[in-house]
């Protein structure tokens, strides 16, 4: 699970918040700053800095994310019940049941119908 300051308070964020948290809490910008070693090309800045690439990256990097959360949700599911209880939930889907008012399966569905666009 990510972190954050509402973990500390046991609060789950909403989830706008959460995905604009998670974009830079799952190592995009460490992944794709070896763009440029592996690939042995210089990318301009103007390029890298334009709305479209940095948007683009923002999305890439919060897929990418929420593909994690997916992926781990048993694994989590299993560690908090060994651990201390918490009110605080940071996994996508987690935050989508609890905003939507859904039951798990419902908000894991929705969860993937996020990913998968």
């Amino acid at each position: 699970m990510g972190s954050c300051g509402a973990s500390s308070r046991d609060v789950t964020p909403s989830l706008n918040d959460y995905a604009h948290m998670r974009q830079h809490t799952a190592g995009g910008l460490a992944t794709t700053s070896w763009i440029e070693i592996v690939d042995g090309a210089e990318i301009p800045a103007a390029e890298l800095d334009s709305p479209a690439v940095r948007a683009l990256s923002e999305l890439a990097f919060t897929i990418a994310a929420w593909d994690d959360d997916l992926f781990s949700y048993g694994k989590e599911t299993w560690f908090a019940r060994r651990e201390t209880p918490s009110n605080c939930k940071l996994n996508l889907i987690d935050i989508v049941a609890l905003e939507r008012g859904y039951s798990v399966e419902a908000a894991l569905v929705e969860s993937v119908e996020l990913v998968n666009g």
